[in-house]
């Protein structure tokens, strides 16, 4: 039929056909495919019965007013039904057509807010969607296409979002689409976009994010959103940014997917070539922008969020698959991304940047061995000295001067510092102003058995004069003097009883420092402040005694946490024979780096107590370890 008449555009009929096509498939489904596809189904089925009563609604006053001027021989309307669809002929289909064209010409013209938006998603075709649509005689589309009023902090004012859009009568839908709209800054654009026009519709296509991601690539590569020569090809750049948002991806309750949002979005605004991986990932993630509270049921079902800060970790998203024992191929492998990765950074340009990790403590439980193991890592540079001690003591001090502090390193560079104080000393409100100041920030905390850490902190508080042999000539003169004035404030009852305690602890350390040596392994009391600011997605809590024992399996999950290529591996730390402690061996210089002269000093012998002054130490730090193991929900071997 169609080979009789000289339509000229003969696939606007057929994408009629097609759509006609899929309505009465979805209408006839079987019971067994309405029970596998019944999350979209009846959505789709009741959108399709409210618009079949609006349509209704629209004939039925069209007829009041006799807008046609063609006779009707059914009940007038400007659209056939389906069924009459399906015994049209080509022709009457171009007649229909121009039956609707001329009833919309004669409808009176003005400019409204657009019916229908297309949010999304970004190279998943939303321009071939829109092409398809303006096609139809109904629908009026926005020249340009894209509005962008609702993106970003936009100056437009609503009259002029009004005026961009076509005219039309009052039986046309005008069409405006902005990808944008779905996964971009700021957070409130379905508020907003709802506020605006309450019976907007909204069209959304999700494709495969794994295609979708190349699409993207050489789209901003293009545009320029990528720096020339920053990535010489994908695989370049999702070596960089993959591990990055790795930890976005999961969630476990409804508050901490809000958080993870806001987190994405505050990214977007800082940086814009990082999209692309955000977007493909974590599509699910930002469609509940869409979504509402409408499925709050199904997080309400989720577990409560819980203190789970032991070795569990992750499913990790490694750039190699490395086994324990790495083969020659393999082990050319990793050299070849390190080296890549060491490539990228060269053509990157340099600047200051707040940390984007911080060690928070615990003083004298390996801070900084674990700093040392983590510094070979190429994306990984240190602040030197590596004390800032920046938000210890109680003075207001300017943020740009602990900017100021930090080395210029490359735009992918982690800028790392380590203040141990920062976990137990004054004032109370250290975590504030961390998450205030470096809100970005990741964290490391090292716990590690009180008991030895008394031993060490003692030595250590001779050697810097804070105490002195005159008034503790041996760890148990000063046992003698603190474990009285200390014992009543190593429990607590209640959340209320616990945060009295704490803040009567900071007042005792600031006016008596030697009593931190003890009240340091108050370890539960101190944590419970950090947790009022931080969960497991940005604090990483280390078992001092398994790092002292497998520091590579401890810096493998540390990588992952920061969301970085896994370059440094457990074979990669060796035993020095001469001390027992480890070193790290660099996997292609093969160079040894070991601990500085000094460290370890509960282990080295040179500190000498008892068995009765560790069996002291035990009893007195037992219910202080209970609480923490209740906090972690997971115990230590203290």
């Amino acid at each position: 039929m169609l080979m009789r008449y000289k339509i000229r555009k003969p696939y606007l009929v057929l994408s009629s056909l097609l759509f006609t096509a899929i309505f009465l498939y979805l209408s006839t489904s079987s019971d067994d495919e309405e029970k596998e596809n019944f999350f979209l189904r009846d959505e789709l089925i009741e959108l399709m019965m409210a618009e079949d009563e609006r349509l209704k609604e629209n004939q039925q006053q069209d007829q009041q007013k006799d807008i046609y001027s063609d006779p009707p021989t059914e009940a007038t309307t400007i659209y056939p039904s389906d069924e009459k669809i399906k015994r049209m002929s080509s022709s009457e289909i171009r007649e229909t057509w121009k039956r609707i064209q001329r009833a919309l010409d004669e409808e009176p013209q003005s400019k409204r807010l657009p019916d229908v938006i297309g949010i999304g998603v970004e190279k998943c075709g939303t321009g071939a969607l829109a092409k398809y649509l303006s096609e139809h005689p109904m629908v009026k589309a926005r020249t340009p296409l894209e509005g962008h009023f609702f993106e970003g902090l936009t100056t437009k004012s609503f009259d002029e979002y009004i005026n961009s859009m076509p005219l039309s009568g009052k039986s046309s839908l005008v069409f405006e689409k902005t990808p944008a709209y779905f996964s971009f800054p700021p957070a409130d654009v379905p508020e907003a976009m709802k506020a605006t026009k309450d019976d907007v519709k909204v069209l959304l296509i999700l494709c495969n994010p794994s295609r979708r991601v190349f699409s993207d690539f050489i789209q901003e590569t293009i545009m320029g959103a990528i720096p020339p020569n920053t990535f010489r090809s994908v695989e370049d750049y999702l070596l960089m940014y993959e591990h990055r948002f790795k930890g976005y991806s999961k969630w476990r309750s409804h508050q901490e997917l809000i958080s993870l949002r806001k987190a994405i979005l505050r990214m977007l605004q800082i940086r814009s070539y990082a999209r692309i991986v955000l977007i493909l990932a974590f599509v699910s993630l930002i469609f509940y922008l869409f979504l509402g509270n409408t499925n709050l049921n199904v997080f309400r079902s989720m577990s409560k969020l819980g203190y789970n800060y032991g070795t569990e970790t992750s499913p990790r998203l490694e750039i190699l698959e490395l086994q324990k024992r790495l083969d020659e191929g393999e082990k050319a492998k990793r050299i070849n991304t390190w080296n890549t990765v060491e490539g990228m950074l060269k053509k990157q340009s340099k600047r200051k940047r707040l940390p984007s990790i911080i060690g928070i403590g615990v003083e004298k439980c390996g801070t900084q061995a674990l700093a040392q193991f983590l510094w070979p890592h190429p994306l990984i540079s240190n602040r030197k000295p590596i004390e800032a001690h920046f938000f210890e003591g109680g003075k207001v001090k300017d943020i740009q001067t602990y900017l100021d502090s930090m080395p210029e390193v490359e735009e992918n560079m982690l800028i790392m510092e380590k203040t141990p104080a920062y976990f137990s000393f004054p004032p109370l409100d250290v975590p504030s102003q961390i998450k205030m100041n470096v809100p970005n920030a990741k964290l490391l905390l090292i716990l590690c058995d009180p008991t030895k850490r008394v031993i060490s902190d003692y030595a250590q508080e001779l050697i810097m004069g804070s105490i002195t042999k005159e008034k503790f000539p041996t760890v148990e003169s000063y046992l003698r003097s603190y474990m009285p004035r200390l014992s009543k404030m190593r429990t607590f009852s209640d959340p209320l009883q616990m945060k009295q305690l704490r803040e009567y602890v900071m007042k005792f350390q600031r006016y008596d420092y030697p009593s931190t040596i003890l009240s340091t392994g108050f370890y539960a009391l101190h944590l419970s402040r950090w947790l009022e600011y931080y969960n497991s997605s940005n604090l990483f809590i280390v078992n001092g005694d398994e790092m002292m024992e497998h520091p590579g399996r401890v810096v493998e999950r540390i990588q992952d946490f920061l969301e970085i290529p896994k370059l440094l591996l457990e074979e990669d730390y060796v035993r020095d024979p001469e001390t027992g402690f480890f070193c790290f061996k660099h996997p292609i210089s093969g160079e040894l780096s070991c601990m500085m002269e000094g460290k370890m000093r509960t282990r080295n012998g040179k500190t000498n107590y008892s068995d009765e002054t560790m069996n002291q130490l035990r009893s007195f730090y037992k219910l202080p370890n209970e609480h923490l193991y209740e906090m972690l929900n997971e115990r230590y071997d203290w």
